[in-house]
């Protein structure tokens, strides 16, 4: 259970020079923090499962963008599924709290499967691409060194190796709060990918595969 002590006195301890400036610590205010995180995560998630990339705090307006990050979109859901049916603090209150998640969950995991996932040239497994790897998508817009403007598609055919990693975590627990959400073959796949192609033989994870090129 989290108390001041717990939380600030190990910093108190570390840092004399914060002894005074450390605030106390309040329980209420915490909890009214994951209240007001967590129903925003929901309220920035439209019906199709995608999350509002940046919103304006002035006035409230989602910022469109053509490079949106599958690695953000599946470490919200993470965030979401930890915060509202991991967490033993929340336990007892995720009927207030959490009222929004089931939905919320669903729908962004469904765009995380219709619309980053798709087969890898030539290896018989699926993977999460960044943006995305629809083969009509040319790729987001980038600026070139003597000022034109074009779409690289190399961009729009990658796979991060983040990507991987945090979709498997996601999709997962998903799995474990909304059963049969997420084909479990799928998440296997995800995993295979990265243990067989990404990984180096001294253990470390080459950063991005790019299906058409060398690692």
């Amino acid at each position: 259970h989290l108390t001041e002590g717990t939380v600030l006195d190990p910093l108190r301890e570390r840092f004399p020079a914060l002894r005074a400036e450390l605030p106390a610590f309040d329980v209420r205010r915490v909890d009214r923090s994951i209240d007001r995180a967590t129903r925003y995560l929901c309220a920035a998630a439209d019906e199709d499962g995608k999350f509002a990339y940046e919103v304006k705090v002035e006035d409230g307006e989602a910022r469109e963008t053509d490079d949106y990050n599958v690695l953000r979109h599946t470490g919200a859901i993470y965030a979401l599924v930890d915060s509202c049916y991991f967490n033993e603090q929340t336990a007892s209150v995720r009927a207030k709290y959490c009222a929004c998640a089931p939905e919320t969950i669903r729908n962004t995991v469904q765009w995380v499967v219709r619309e980053a996932i798709f087969p890898i040239p030539n290896l018989e497994l699926s993977g999460v691409y960044n943006p995305h790897g629809d083969p009509n998508y040319l790729g987001p817009t980038v600026r070139q060194p003597d000022g034109t403007v074009m779409q690289d598609r190399a961009l729009a055919a990658r796979l991060p190796l983040g990507g991987q990693g945090l979709a498997m975590i996601a999709l997962s627990m998903a799995n474990q709060v909304q059963p049969g959400l997420v084909e479990w073959g799928t998440v296997e796949q995800i995993g295979e990918f990265v243990t067989q192609h990404l990984q180096k033989d001294d253990g470390s994870f080459f950063t991005f595969w790019f299906p058409h090129k060398e690692p």
